[in-house]
């Protein structure tokens, strides 16, 4: 389960100020933090190695001239793997030097260029290695200490790498190293000095934010696009519908359902919580209105989250808002709104590199 005690709403970036922006990281920091040192040495590696090979997979570092690094701390994601697998592939590695020349610096051989610096020991490279500016990276894999599904990265205060991202040329790749422990809900952001990332590996999912936006002008329009929406849904698909009162949530999903050959009579399951059907591929439909703010009783919790975890078919949530505190980070959203008198706007939201496809619905 998440951590509801500093689950940020979404609008928290820009409806907070200053003031409170850094004391909602400082106790994130706290969290994850704690959550880091309670990793043992062995699930640490063992989580190190799933990530690397994640990261080494990934087209758009196999594919950079130059990979910006970071020699680990002891509690972090390891980089020692990854560091000399790129150069055996032949990449060039830059590491930041942070005591001496503050620049980041290209190492060769990790035997000869790098050296213990400043108070905490980290190797860093020695001064012979050549300096290379940030516009020059094609690929950065950074540290962090808490971070989003939406790429909103918390470090230890001091900004460099912040400082560094906001150098990088356009079309470079930026992406976070962190365990699973170290992503929330939301992070608060401050988009003047406060730089993201495109993707989050961890050791269970590599996290990428995309949004699609869509408008129905009419029913027959809503109905087109839940028939696109169901040509994707496959075994295992889940999805959450935010939205407001009278906006669609359940003319939604009964669309969808009749895509999927659904012959039931499709009410909103509001008073039973959850309904299944059987079309070309086995749903469960459910309603958390009637649970509001409260969160759900030990019983009801425990059906939830054996349906998330266990069913075999898919998963329609409505108002899935009010169960943002134990839903998956990575599970898609659909948010409805009202646009004039008969339209919708359908915003579709996905926070894992292979949910991808679901925005062909809206091409």
């Amino acid at each position: 389960m998440d951590n509801p005690s500093l689950d940020l709403s979404p609008s928290c970036p820009s409806d907070l100020n200053m003031q409170e922006i850094l004391s909602h990281k400082k106790a994130l920091r706290r969290s994850a933090l704690q959550a880091r040192r309670g990793l043992s040495p062995k699930l640490r590696l063992w989580k190190t190695r799933r990530i690397a090979e994640q990261v080494l997979d990934c087209e758009a570092v196999r594919s950079a001239r130059r990979v910006l690094l970071y020699f680990s701390l002891p509690e972090e994601v390891g980089t020692e793997e990854i560091l000399r697998r790129c150069l055996a592939r032949g990449q060039q590695v830059i590491l930041p030097c942070h005591s001496r020349r503050k620049a980041l610096c290209q190492v060769v051989d990790p035997e000869k260029d790098l050296e213990p610096g400043g108070s905490s020991g980290i190797l860093e490279p020695k001064e012979h290695c050549p300096v290379i500016e940030p516009e020059e990276v094609d690929a950065f894999l950074v540290p962090g200490v808490a971070f989003d599904r939406y790429g909103s990265r918390v470090g230890f205060g001091g900004g460099y790498f912040d400082r560094i991202l906001a150098r990088r040329k356009p079309g470079a790749f930026v992406a976070a190293l962190a365990f699973a422990c170290q992503v929330f809900r939301r992070v608060p952001n401050d988009p003047a000095h406060d730089q993201s990332v495109e993707c989050i590996f961890t050791e269970n999912t590599v996290y990428h934010y995309a949004r699609s936006d869509a408008v129905a002008d009419d029913l027959q329009e809503t109905q087109a696009l839940a028939g696109r929406l169901a040509a994707q849904i496959q075994t295992g698909f889940r999805l959450g519908l935010i939205g407001p009162l009278g906006v669609g949530k359940t003319t939604l999903v009964r669309a969808v359902l009749e895509a999927l050959a659904v012959c039931d009579v499709v009410t909103s399951p509001s008073f039973v919580l959850m309904c299944e059907y059987e079309g070309r591929i086995a749903v469960r439909h459910i309603d958390l209105y009637r649970m509001g703010d409260v969160p759900p009783g030990e019983e009801d919790l425990e059906m939830f989250l054996e349906t998330l975890a266990e069913f075999p078919g898919a998963v329609l949530i409505e108002w899935a808002d009010y169960g943002l505190d134990w839903l998956p980070l990575e599970m898609p959203l659909l948010r409805l709104d009202f646009h004039g008198e008969q339209g919708r706007i359908f915003a579709l939201e996905t926070f894992r590199r292979d949910q991808c496809r679901l925005h062909e619905v809206w091409q």
